[in-house]
C-alpha cells in the first residue's frame, strides 16, 4: 500500500518536472532572445561611452568646418564702476544685430582695466593667453548669473579648449596677419565656443561689451581705437550724490570709495576723461 502511493508520488513529480522542463525550455528561448538583445543594446553602449574621446574631435571638426568669422567692431561700454555699464550692457542682450558679450569683458592684461599689448612677434599660442577670459573656466562649471549678488544661475555651455583650437585655426588660415586679426580672431573663438549662445545667428554689427575704468587711461584708448578705429565708445554718467552710496556700498575689499573725497575725485577723472575721448574720437 506504501509502496503504491510512493511510487504514485513519484509519477506525479516526474510527471511535473518533465511539464516543467517544456515550461522553462519555452520560457528561456523568450528569455534568451531577450537577453541577446540586451546584451547587443550593451555593447553597442559600451562602445558609444567608449568613443566619447572621437565625439569631442568630431564637435571640434564640425564647429570648424561651419565656422562664421567675427569681425565686427567692438561697442565699448566704459566709465567708473556702479554707473550703470553693466546695466546698459544687458539691455543689449539679445539685440539682433549684436553679439553681445555676456559679462564684464576682461581681455585686458595684466588686468582687466589695462588693454592688451600684444606682441606681433610672439606665436599665436601666447597672443591667446593673453586675451583669454579666466572666468569662463568658472562660469561653465557653476553656472552664470548677472551679478555676484544674483541667486539665479544659467547655463553657460563653454569648451576653453575649442577656442583656443578655433582662434589657432583662425590665425593659420590668414596669409598675413595683422593686430586687428588677433582680435578679430579671439572675438570668433570666443563666440563660436559658446555653444549655447541664443543669439549667434544672423548679420551683426557690433560687438557689446563692458569694461569699466578701462575708458579713463588716454593709452587704453590710444590703443583701442588703433585697433578698431571703426569701433564705438559708451560712457554712462551718473549723478555723483547718487553714485557715491552705491559705490560705497558695493566697493570691494580694497575700499577704493571708502572716503568720500577720495572716492569723488576718481567720479571727477572718470568724467574728465569722457570729454577728452568726445573731443579727440568724436564717438
Amino acid at each position: 500500500m506504501i509502496f503504491q502511493q510512493l511510487k504514485g508520488r513519484v509519477t506525479q513529480i516526474a510527471l511535473g518536472k518533465s511539464m516543467t522542463s517544456c515550461i522553462l525550455a519555452a520560457e528561456g528561448e523568450i528569455s534568451f532572445s531577450k537577453y541577446r538583445k540586451y546584451r547587443s543594446r550593451l555593447r553597442m553602449l559600451n562602445k558609444e561611452f567608449k568613443n566619447s574621446d572621437s565625439y569631442m574631435q568630431n564637435l571640434y571638426e564640425i564647429c570648424l568646418r561651419y565656422l562664421s568669422p567675427v569681425n565686427s567692431p567692438i561697442a565699448l561700454i566704459s566709465q567708473i564702476q556702479r554707473s550703470g555699464g553693466s546695466l546698459l550692457s544687458q539691455l543689449f542682450d539679445g539685440h539682433p544685430e549684436l553679439h553681445a558679450h555676456p559679462h564684464e569683458l576682461k581681455i585686458g592684461y595684466p588686468k582687466k582695466y589695462i588693454w592688451p599689448r600684444i606682441d606681433m612677434s610672439e606665436k599665436p599660442e601666447r597672443w591667446f593667453e593673453v586675451l583669454f577670459e579666466d572666468s569662463v573656466i568658472r562660469d561653465f562649471k557653476e553656472g552664470y548669473k548677472k551679478g555676484q549678488r544674483q541667486v539665479q544661475t544659467y547655463p553657460f555651455i563653454f569648451l576653453p579648449s575649442l577656442q583656443r583650437r578655433i582662434f589657432l585655426h583662425f590665425i593659420s588660415s590668414l596669409e598675413a596677419v595683422t593686430l586687428r586679426d588677433v582680435f578679430d580672431g579671439y572675438m570668433t573663438s570666443y563666440f563660436s565656443a559658446w555653444l549655447n549662445n541664443q543669439n549667434s545667428s544672423g548679420e551683426k554689427k557690433f560687438i557689446s561689451a563692458f569694461t569699466p575704468r578701462l575708458s579713463m587711461l588716454k593709452e587704453n584708448m590710444e590703443l583701442f581705437f588703433e585697433i578698431y578705429p571703426d569701433g564705438r565708445l559708451i560712457s554712462v554718467i551718473r549723478d555723483p550724490k547718487n553714485w557715491f552710496p552705491s559705490a560705497h556700498r558695493h566697493q570691494t575689499k580694497r575700499k577704493k570709495y571708502d572716503e568720500i573725497k577720495s572716492a569723488l575725485r576718481q567720479w571727477a577723472e572718470s568724467a574728465q576723461a569722457m570729454l577728452r575721448n568726445k573731443e579727440r574720437y568724436d564717438t
